[in-house]
């Protein structure tokens, strides 16, 4: 990815989830996470890639799904 920051292995593990399986929701994604992060850590990581332009968010509050940019 050019032009971004370094990921964190948070943020790698995220997208890998991404590359995989989208749209999906937060919950999900922590779901499959759980014993590695925490849901606060998650909602940074999410933002921080949304920011990067490396994910967007399609919709809004509990329907909220989260996508690769293409």
């Amino acid at each position: 990815y050019q032009g971004v920051k370094e990921l964190t292995w948070r943020q790698q593990k995220i997208l890998n989830i991404l590359s995989k399986e989208q749209p999906i929701s937060a919950k999900k994604i922590h779901e499959k996470l759980r014993e590695q992060i925490t849901e606060r850590s998650l909602r940074y990581d999410l933002l921080e890639l949304k920011a990067q332009s490396l994910i967007k968010i399609v919709g809004s509050g509990r329907s909220a799904l989260w996508v690769l940019v293409e």
